[in-house]
């Protein structure tokens, strides 16, 4: 087993309400832990989660122990490749948001691993912050985050590509924004 950034601080659970195109979906516990490169307390969901989330709008995913890696999205979405930084493994307490299985890097972000208190095992959790960005910046999805790091409560709001944006005023909907439509 690889070394990861396992907890070192002590970490908090919340309660958390995934909803995928609007409709409430997963019921996890995030964990409340700082950023390991940043110091601040920040939001982390189970990788498991966010491939489930992924998973019902139709994007393929496979998780390596470092590696989230975008397989296969729907048809007619699109994904952006442009500038991959780097190609390999990410540095240990390191993961990455990969879409191709080449490896290429197109975000890394810090790894935690903590108990996931559903299923008493230890886990690998995603920062909610990093996942939003390579989401809205790769995938172009929508995702957002309320409730702040300490919140109980606290929701995320994941919606996929899909909407026509050429009928749209320009301007009237931002690359990455979350629309819910009833």
């Amino acid at each position: 087993m690889p070394v990861v950034a396992y907890t070192a601080t002590q970490v908090a659970y919340a309660g958390t309400t995934i909803f995928v195109t609007g409709e409430a979906s997963l019921h996890p516990q995030h964990v409340i832990a700082n950023d390991l490169w940043s110091g601040k307390a920040i939001s982390w969901v189970p990788v498991y989660y966010l491939q489930e989330a992924l998973k019902s709008v139709g994007v393929q995913t496979t998780w390596n122990g470092s590696t989230l890696d975008i397989g296969m999205t729907p048809n007619g979405w699109d994904v952006n490749v442009s500038s991959a930084p780097s190609v390999g493994n990410p540095p240990t307490g390191q993961m990455q948001f990969s879409i191709g299985a080449v490896q290429d890097e197109f975000l890394r972000a810090p790894k935690l691993v903590a108990k996931d208190p559903a299923s008493g095992v230890d886990t690998t959790y995603v920062p909610i912050y990093y996942a939003d960005l390579f989401l809205q910046q790769r995938l172009m999805m929508g995702a957002s985050w309320a409730g702040g790091a300490a919140m109980n409560g606290s929701q995320w709001s994941l919606s996929p590509q899909g909407i026509n944006r050429n009928r749209m005023p320009r301007g009237y909907l931002a690359v990455g924004r979350s629309l819910l439509l009833r």
